[in-house]
């Protein structure tokens, strides 16, 4: 969305309110936003915090003219009344019906059945434009590619590397598949098809390193959760040569940089949520049967392998197994 929106407006100024700063460092580098409006939402952190944040928000955009305005459904479901107070010639938004729909020029419907980019670009194209899909991309700077390429290259011996990023928010801790199938998964990965593989993720999730190094503690699991912004953790999923993740931010960054992987999905909509990138198989545990009350945990280990096996062909990047691999001998959960 936002490279579409540059596009029509190159020499605009684009402002953009975010609720985590990590989507600041992630997009500085890209030119598309001109200034970072942040708005801390996390209603947990405290009632008069959240309010403060408010309070802040609506200061810094208040008295401003704004030629349009596009208010997301999370902003609009935070502060209904943002579209009425905040001066614009154009407003466009997602239509709830009722009174609020009313405080749009435009209210575009909500649909259900498209991605999440789709929907975002559906604000674009209530202004009359003709914008066309496009999956977004990061664009890595050279050296950031080649740093990115160092350091997978110190944990690779030669061999191919898989980047695994087995959590997420623990505020969404149901979308994870759970750390002892990725301490398997990484054993066969290792001993069965001689790759190797690394670690990734942000603050908090150390815990899950250690659960899964409690279960694999045969090999060595190399991380680098916690330790790497969120570009350098961008350059580093590029230069692997593939990924597998849970449903998470870091799911969107790899098929940003088009690194072809496997995504898990239990809970989570896969129509509106998968990655978008031609090099990617999506697992979902709500069509794989089994009394799971979550279904991330009807993904097996097997299930995973076998899709391995089809994305190292898919993308003509052959893994050189140590023997072949069938389904008599594939380990089980």
């Amino acid at each position: 969305m936002l490279r579409a929106l540059r596009s029509y407006e190159v020499n605009g100024n684009i402002e953009l309110i975010i609720t985590q700063k990590v989507v600041q460092d992630l997009l500085t580098p890209e030119n598309l936003i001109n200034k970072f409006i942040f708005y801390d939402n996390n209603r947990a952190k405290g009632f008069f915090r959240y309010r403060f944040s408010q309070a802040r928000l609506l200061k810094e955009i208040l008295g401003r003219y704004y030629d349009r305005l596009l208010i997301c459904e999370s902003m609009i479901n935070a502060i209904p009344a943002l579209a009425g107070m905040v001066s614009a010639k154009t407003k466009v938004g997602y239509q709830y019906g009722g009174r609020r729909d009313r405080l749009l020029n435009v209210a575009m419907p909500v649909r259900t059945d498209v991605h999440e980019v789709e929907r975002r670009l559906d604000l674009l194209r209530g202004l009359g434009w003709d914008v066309p899909y496009e999956p977004p991309s990061l664009k890595l700077t050279e050296e950031e590619k080649a740093n990115g390429k160092d350091r997978v290259a110190k944990v690779s011996d030669g061999q191919p590397v898989v980047g695994l990023h087995p959590g997420c928010s623990e505020a969404l801790a149901y979308k994870r598949w759970p750390a002892e199938r990725f301490a398997e998964l990484m054993r066969c990965l290792y001993f069965e098809y001689g790759v190797r593989f690394v670690l990734f993720g942000g603050p908090g999730e150390d815990s899950i390193v250690e659960a899964i190094r409690s279960h694999s503690k045969d090999i060595f699991i190399p991380s680098f959760v916690g330790k790497l912004n969120i570009r350098r953790t961008a350059a580093a999923i590029a230069a692997c040569d593939h990924f597998i993740s849970n449903d998470s931010g870091l799911m969107h960054v790899a098929a940003a940089v088009k690194t072809p992987q496997i995504a898990l999905f239990g809970l989570t909509c896969i129509t509106k949520n998968a990655p978008q990138s031609p090099d990617v198989i999506v697992i979902d545990g709500t069509q794989l049967g089994g009394n799971e009350e979550n279904s991330i945990n009807n993904i097996s280990v097997p299930h995973v392998l076998e899709a391995f096996e089809q994305l190292t062909d898919k993308t003509t990047q052959k893994v050189r197994a140590k023997k072949s691999f069938t389904k008599s001998n594939m380990p089980g959960k």
